[in-house]
This record gives C-alpha cells, sequence and structure tokens, in this order.
C-alpha cells in the first residue's frame, strides 16, 4: 500500500496560486537515482495512543504560496509533509513508503501509520525502489496539550453528545442513549479506551422494537345497528328470555 495518495490540483499556466479545477486520480511519476524527498513540518506522538497516522493530506495543508498559516488553522505541526523533486528541480508525484530507523519503541507502517510504546525521539524516511529521503527525526511524548473531540452521532447526523479531551486521555464510555421505538444495539465502531490524534465520529445503531398488537375490535356484523352494542350481548339478553318462557309454561 502506497501513501500520498490525493487529488491532484491543476493550476492555470503562469500563475501557481490560481486553481482553476481539480482531476480525480493523480499521475505518478517513477522514481529514480535523481529523485529528491523533503519532508517538512513535525510530528509529535503519543505512547501507548492508538496508531496515528504519520503524514497529513496535503489538502490540509495552507495554500503554496509562502505562507504557511497558523497551527490552529492548519495543524501541520502535527504532521509531516513530503515533496518529491526530479533532477530538474520540478516537483513531481511518486509512489513511495514509510520506514523507521529504530526497531524498537516504534512501530511504523509502509502506508505511514505510527505507534509507540517507549517516549523518546525517533528517525523515519520514505522509500521509492533506491530513491529515498534523509532521516528525519519525530517525538513521542506520555502526556499531550493537544485536543481531539469524538463525536457521537445518531444515524440522521444529530448530535448525541460531543466528548473533548487531550489525546491519549481515558475516555469513560458515556451512558447508552434511548429513542422511542427502538432498542440502542450499539455503536459503529468501538469507543476508543483513550482519546486518539484526530477527531473522530461514531454513529448510534438502532433495532426497531416489535410492533405491540392492538386490542380487537368488535367485527361490524357483529354490533347492533341501533346500539352500537355488540350483537352477542343482545343474543345473551334473548336467551335468558328463552330460559324464563320456558319455566312459565312448566308451571
Amino acid at each position: 500500500m502506497y501513501s500520498n495518495l490525493i487529488k491532484l490540483t491543476v493550476f492555470e499556466k503562469g500563475d501557481d496560486s490560481d486553481p482553476t479545477g481539480s482531476s480525480e486520480t493523480t499521475q505518478y511519476t517513477e522514481a529514480d537515482a535523481n529523485t529528491r524527498f523533503i519532508i517538512g513540518y513535525s510530528y509529535n506522538g503519543l505512547v501507548g495512543a492508538e496508531p496515528d497516522r504519520i503524514e497529513r493530506p496535503r489538502e490540509a495543508y495552507p495554500p503554496d504560496n509562502g505562507a504557511e498559516g497558523s497551527s490552529e488553522t492548519y495543524p501541520s505541526h502535527k504532521r509531516l509533509m513530503v515533496n518529491a523533486y526530479d533532477g530538474t528541480g520540478k516537483a513531481i508525484r511518486v509512489r513511495y513508503t514509510w520506514e523507521a530507523r529504530e526497531d524498537k519503541g516504534i512501530t511504523l507502517t509502509r502506508d505511514g501509520l505510527v505507534s509507540f510504546t517507549e517516549a523518546g525521539s525517533y528517525q523515519v524516511r520514505v522509500r521509492s525502489g533506491e530513491a529515498v529521503s534523509d532521516w528525519i527525526w519525530i517525538n513521542a511524548d506520555t502526556e499531550s496539550d493537544e485536543y481531539a473531540t469524538l463525536s457521537l452521532l445518531d444515524e440522521d447526523d444529530s448530535l448525541i453528545e460531543n466528548i473533548t479531551l487531550h489525546w491519549g486521555e481515558e475516555i469513560t464510555p458515556p451512558a447508552d442513549p434511548v429513542k422511542d421505538g427502538y432498542t440502542f444495539a450499539g455503536w459503529s465502531q468501538p469507543i476508543p479506551e483513550r482519546m486518539p490524534a484526530d477527531d473522530t465520529e461514531i454513529y448510534a445503531v438502532w433495532t426497531k422494537n416489535a410492533e405491540t398488537p392492538a386490542e380487537t375490535a368488535p367485527r361490524e356484523k357483529d354490533v347492533n345497528p341501533d346500539t352500537g352494542a355488540a350483537a352477542a350481548i343482545g343474543l345473551a339478553g334473548l336467551a335468558a328470555a328463552a330460559v324464563i318462557l320456558a319455566r312459565k309454561k312448566n308451571k
């Protein structure tokens, strides 16, 4: 699996700051001996947290106009960004994989998911064939001052509850939600034990309750049209009168 599967932005010739459209697929160039990688920004991970993506989607970065923007608007300090250039210095799209220099304390998958078991600094880089980037340092801490939000939503996207905590902070599972006519069947995915590094949305799953049978109403032919009483009641009265007449005859 390769990282950096992104949408290609198309610009007017001579103006790199005015996008005019985008294609749905990205054209990639095979890396060669002249390919040069540069990794920007920085990454701080959290020991014991869920695996986290080391690289942020390219569209999350500020426009390429020399301004990095604030970390609040563009949280690039939480992620790395990879750029590749050919032998002439032209930016190109290259498929690549991630690798870590250390084999203890860090696990880094080829597609860029990282997790840590020990605090410290680690070296990572990207590779495409024989072309590799320089090693870059990333850090893993036991505590974080960064916040993320876990949003618990109903199936219609309405909010049930928001939980906002520091990355890696333990999450106390909320009480099961309640909805008329339905039984709560769980969440679309397990609620994590610790707050992940990114905002996360989880949906409630419901099972529709069986309908309670309504009381059976008297059938139309069983109802006396004059009194509205059930015909069965009238028949019972006639039967009682017949018994009385029979007794009188016997006397």
